[in-house]
């Protein structure tokens, strides 16, 4: 009789490698050591090391055991608390009856982020009673949810109106300029991009208000 879970047994390789500060059921609990790792026992699984990452609950790992073949994976995932880590030292142990084997690599958890990547233009000229419009491209990192446009202040008489990016990576701004509106010269203009738990993105652009029509000579 053999205290191994499942169908491993004596001699076969498998990887212990699990998230957070405690151990899989039948572990014992280790003590920090160096390169973020903790080593503990489990001992229901013939006494073999197992790791752990140690400071960030928020990335979990699953496996597909190497069992009697010579290879398996390890797929991280990491939620929307997890901390921030730049080339943290992960240690990965193999481990079998009698024999162990270790190899590192460096993880590095980055904050979902959005960037407005490109305006369309960046200087717009309305005539009084004129439109215009800009095309907005956003990139994303990691990041799914919706995303809102908005402008700072526009001159008296301008309004905007948007056609949001949502979950898409472009969104609209069209610009009206009523009869009355105020003439304004290169007026500097923010775009916004806001996202629900990732900072805000800008970018800028000018605006120009006349009441008549421009010729180069």
């Amino acid at each position: 009789m053999n205290d191994w879970p499942g169908s491993f047994g004596p001699g076969l390789s498998f990887l212990t490698v699990v998230s957070g500060s405690g151990g899989p059921s039948g572990c014992a609990s280790g003590t920090p050591s160096t390169g973020g790792v903790v080593s503990g026992t489990c001992k229901g699984y013939g006494k073999l090391p197992w790791q752990s990452i140690v400071g960030n609950p928020g990335v979990t790992a699953t496996y597909t055991q190497p069992s009697t073949g010579n290879s398996g994976t390890i797929s991280l995932k990491a939620n929307s608390n997890a901390a921030l880590v730049s080339n943290q030292s992960i240690t990965i142990t193999a481990s079998g009856s009698g024999v162990s084997a270790t190899a590192t690599f460096s993880l590095t958890v980055t904050a979902p982020s959005i960037a407005i990547s490109s305006v369309s233009s960046s200087s717009v000229t309305l005539l009084r009673s004129g439109s215009a419009s800009l095309t907005v491209n956003l990139t994303r990192s990691n990041f799914t949810g919706s995303v809102t446009l908005s402008t700072s202040t526009l001159p008296t008489g301008v309004t905007a109106t948007y056609t949001q990016p949502s979950t898409g990576n472009s969104g609209t701004i069209s610009l009206k300029a009523n009869s009355t509106a105020a003439l304004v010269s290169k007026q500097s203009i923010t775009i916004t991009a806001s996202g629900n738990g990732v900072s805000s993105a800008i970018a800028a652009f000018t605006l120009t208000v006349s009441s008549f029509a421009t010729r180069g000579f």
